[in-house]
């Protein structure tokens, strides 16, 4: 395999975030050299048109069909300098990002489509917490959203109850989220990944168009993660007139030829 990259999105400083993994030539079967990698996520290059880029995303279990952290990662793999536009198709979806900060450190921003599928949920389950609202979001990855009081403070859900709760409401993960000020705390239990997340650039997006329908309008940070950890996700949101933005420090760690077997 050639020309792969890997680096970490989402992160602050040198910890936190998610590493990620972009082959920017493909030899053999994508979902081989996917799970070759062993990274949670592993995306692939199919053409490029100047700063117009198709995607496929992989995890050990399936193939995504739209991926934001591939989205922002994949403009630096490839050379992307700041105050570029770039546009990333995925086979869900297209995605703008913009290229900001420094060539050493660049943090990249998506534009989120400004509407999606809101609809109240299905019955919820006596452990499910007190709360200021609950949505079910229709998604790439449709999620279950909680605006709770302390999403720190709560019994973890077992997994039989999360999976009743999703088949519920037609989602993948339950996303619970909570804070006044510029930070947002944030957990998502994701039902394949069987455990709790701790950046993902789709359930910032959802927190993004539920505080914006409640007003708010400031920069924010939101902190993903179990709070035990010392490695959350550290994801930026703003807004504008076309709706959130979801942004992320991306850090290169090493480029070049990666063997794998067979190779």
């Amino acid at each position: 395999m050639t020309g792969t990259w890997i680096g970490r999105v989402f992160g602050s400083g040198t910890t936190g975030g998610n590493h990620a993994a972009v082959v920017t030539e493909v030899e053999t079967g994508l979902r081989e050299q996917a799970s070759e990698l062993g990274f949670r996520n592993v995306t692939f290059v199919g053409r490029r048109e100047e700063r117009h880029v198709y995607l496929r995303t992989f995890t050990p279990r399936e193939e995504l069909p739209l991926c934001v952290s591939a989205s922002i990662a994949t403009p630096v793999a490839l050379g992307a300098q700041p105050g570029e536009a770039w546009t990333i198709e995925h086979r869900g979806g297209v995605l703008d990002v913009s290229v900001e900060g420094t060539a050493a450190a660049p943090v990249c921003w998506i534009t989120s489509p400004s509407t999606a599928e809101i609809r109240p949920p299905a019955a919820l389950p006596d452990w499910f917490p007190p709360h200021r609202g609950v949505w079910r979001l229709g998604q790439a990855r449709s999620r279950l959203y909680a605006h709770i009081e302390d999403p720190d403070g709560f019994t973890l859900p077992a997994l039989a109850d999360l999976r009743r709760l999703c088949a519920d409401n037609d989602c993948r993960g339950v996303v619970f989220f909570g804070g006044d000020g510029p930070i947002v705390r944030s957990r998502e239990f994701a039902l394949l990944d069987a455990g709790e997340l701790v950046a993902t650039g789709g359930a910032a997006l959802g927190i993004g168009l539920l505080l914006r329908d409640e007003g708010r309008t400031d920069e924010l940070e939101i902190v993903q993660g179990p709070p035990d950890s010392t490695a959350h996700g550290h994801l930026l949101l703003r807004f504008d007139e076309h709706g959130p933005q979801v942004g992320g420090q991306v850090f290169p760690l090493v480029q070049g030829r990666l063997l794998t077997a067979g190779t």
